[in-house]
């Protein structure tokens, strides 16, 4: 549960950021989180493909 909440908190910060290089930073932690290997990914991409916010994201699955 822990783990969703901060992977949906770096979803918001992204989405929020205008800073450029704080945005590429939270882009590589999303995609990472997203690879196969991370706690719980079915989850994440499920909040992924779910939201068309973050859809761009369904790019980097495995």
């Amino acid at each position: 549960k822990d783990q969703i909440f901060a992977f949906e908190m770096i979803l918001k910060q992204y989405e929020r950021s205008v800073n450029v290089n704080k945005k590429e930073q939270l882009r590589r932690k999303i995609i990472a989180e997203l690879r196969r290997d991370s706690a719980f990914t079915a989850f994440k991409r499920w909040i992924v493909m779910e939201s068309r916010h973050y859809s761009v994201f369904a790019d980097y699955f495995d």
